[in-house]
């Protein structure tokens, strides 16, 4: 499905609403699950933590049709308000032809999760027509900042008014554009390039982040994905975090370098991904970036 299908906006979670805990990647420490756990109790939600999720596999919460069972059986729980994943890592990719999208789209729920969860997020944005949400995992929570605290709720219970000014921000590419963000991870992107799960950037600003990765990687990863044309036709690039991925300059210079010929606007320094501050955010929304005012707003869902 294309980006210029309308979006689902699934319902914001209320107060005493319950958040269904699933585990797509990686296997996860408990003690860090039940702190994240408890903050999200903190905010006034309610929480649902399946006992199949501490299965474990090698590097994978258990098996892949095991771990996408339980997601799809969130999506159709009527008493389940919002899903949210416990750890990123590895794994979420393999489960996208055992997703039931058909299910999440008449039973849209925020999805939310980052990193690895980035192929989940795309897929269901594309194929079930549904928002989600690119904010923390479950275990990330306790280790996160109370502005990232902040964010996650605003973002989750659909807070109208959201216009930040991006103090650090840096301006690759000056100008003023809009349109609906999208994007996550750039390994985990990168690796849905060529397959069936590969998204359509038409008209959206695009978010990119990640961590670990050298700059050779980074400049090898945008390559890719600018061959698999998932800069046509965008309308701005918005950069998060790229934690301990070498010198944050050297970066940003690729960037500079890979899209000098290009229209659209690119501000880096939007504090989202692998760092101790993680901004949240709807994908899909429409947003409206101004790179010579270092400012990122949002419209209103509701």
């Amino acid at each position: 499905m294309s980006s210029g299908i309308k979006k689902i906006i699934p319902n914001s979670i209320k107060q005493n609403d319950v958040v269904g805990i699933v585990a797509p990647a990686s296997p996860f420490n408990t003690e860090e699950l039940y702190k994240g756990v408890e903050i999200i109790k903190s905010l006034g939600f309610k929480v649902n933590i399946p006992q199949d999720i501490f299965f474990k596999k090698k590097y994978l919460a258990g098996e892949d049709a095991n771990r996408a069972r339980i997601i799809n059986k969130m999506f159709a729980d009527k008493n389940i308000k919002g899903i949210m994943s416990a750890k990123g890592g590895f794994g979420s990719m393999r489960l996208l032809p055992y997703i039931d999208y058909q299910t999440a789209k008449k039973n849209p729920k925020l999805f939310i999760g980052f990193s690895d969860i980035s192929a989940l997020l795309s897929a269901y944005y594309t194929f079930a027509d549904i928002m989600t949400v690119h904010g923390p995992v479950v275990t990330s929570l306790a280790a996160q900042d109370a502005e990232t605290i902040k964010s996650f709720y605003d973002t989750v219970t659909l807070k109208s008014d959201i216009n930040l000014k991006i103090e650090n921000g840096v301006v690759i590419k000056q100008g003023k554009s809009e349109g609906s963000i999208v994007g996550g991870n750039l390994a985990t992107l990168c690796h849905l390039a060529g397959t069936a799960y590969q998204p359509d950037f038409k008209d959206c600003i695009l978010f990119l982040e990640d961590t670990s990765e050298k700059p050779y990687k980074i400049d090898r990863m945008l390559t890719h994905i600018k061959f698999a044309g998932y800069f046509k036709q965008i309308s701005g690039i918005l950069l998060g975090s790229f934690d301990n991925c070498g010198q944050i300059q050297d970066i940003y210079q690729i960037v500079a370098d890979k899209f000098k010929k290009e229209s659209f606007p690119i501000l880096a320094g939007f504090k989202a991904g692998h760092d101790k501050t993680n901004l949240s955010f709807l994908i899909g929304r429409k947003a409206y970036l101004n790179a010579d005012e270092k400012r990122l707003s949002f419209e209103n869902v509701l």
